[in-house]
């Protein structure tokens, strides 16, 4: 069992604005020691809203904006020598600033992207020259691929617990499969709490033939408002030992329980076959709380 061998990847939130290129590699240098493969960068969609001025104009107003997060993408792999992977989220750009980013990934060396529709669509005011769906972004880099003798691969999400919006699973893995057939060749999960749904994901992915690299999506959970979030928000399915350990436990244990819940969640995907995992990192608790969980997975599998 220790010959198994694994390899890991991580997905960060973009800096605010202001903060400093070092200052993110340092707050990552622990989970940098086990040699990620990738960097995902998920991009904060900005709140777009406009204002009429005195004579009626229009004058947009952009609030909780994260710019320069390609800037930010290409910086990181350069630094680090980690292959970066930013994220594009369809109704927020313009098909002609993603031909722009584009190349300039290519220039960069940057070689996949993930495709996303984007969490926010309360934007108040709609563009018609916007993509709504992420399929339509993939066909779009597809296209792009194909113009400029491109090879960019492209990623999307899967959702083992059926996305919120979804009617049924079977709804939801008809627009997965319609994505990979438009060219998307990975998918990163969401979030998942209870590793049965996600093997009842792979299943139902092989019956559909969806042939793509599928990654395990993992969160280090820290204390019990986060169950709460995740299940409304993600539409997650809570495990009920899960929600009695944390709604049964000291707030200074929570981080204990989180960990050790997220180890075994590895352990059992890794001998289940599973030979990547890539972890959501949002905050300082993720960091320290996945470096303690890999460590104790190194020493356990340490090829």
């Amino acid at each position: 069992m220790n010959d198994i061998a694994f390899t890991v990847s991580y997905e960060i939130r973009s800096p605010k604005r202001g903060s400093l290129l070092k200052d993110a590699i340092i707050s990552l240098t622990p989970l940098l020691s086990f040699c990620p493969t990738f960097i995902s960068i998920a991009n904060h969609q900005p709140e777009e809203k406009y204002l009429k001025g005195a004579k009626g104009e229009l004058r947009k107003v952009i609030a909780d904006k994260y710019p320069a997060t390609y800037f930010f993408a290409i910086a990181l792999q350069r630094a680090t020598g980690v292959e970066v992977v930013p994220h594009l989220l369809c109704n927020e750009l313009e098909p002609d600033l993603i031909d722009d980013l584009l190349l300039g990934f290519q220039y960069s060396g940057i070689k996949r992207v993930m495709a996303l529709r984007g969490d926010r669509i309360s934007n108040t005011v709609k563009f018609s020259n916007r993509y709504t769906h992420s399929s339509e972004l993939i066909r779009h880099i597809t296209d792009f691929n194909n113009f400029y003798c491109t090879k960019f691969k492209i990623g999307v999400a899967g959702y083992p617990d059926i996305h919120p919006t979804a009617i049924s699973s079977e709804h939801d893995l008809f627009f997965l499969k319609s994505k990979t057939s438009l060219g998307a060749s990975f998918v990163t999960t969401q979030m998942f709490l209870d590793n049965q749904r996600f093997y009842d994901f792979l299943t139902r992915c092989s019956g559909q033939d969806i042939s793509a690299t599928i990654y395990p999506g993992l969160k280090l959970i820290v204390d019990s408002s986060n169950l709460i979030q995740y299940k409304k928000r993600f539409n997650l399915e809570i495990p009920k030992e899960l929600e009695l350990l944390f709604f049964n436990i000291q707030k200074n244990d929570c981080n204990i329980i989180g960990e050790q819940w997220l180890f075994h969640q590895c352990d059992d995907l890794i001998k289940n076959g599973q030979g990547h995992l890539h972890f959501y990192i949002f905050s300082d608790e993720d960091i320290n709380g996945v470096f303690t969980v890999l460590k104790k997975l190194k020493e356990q599998y340490p090829r």
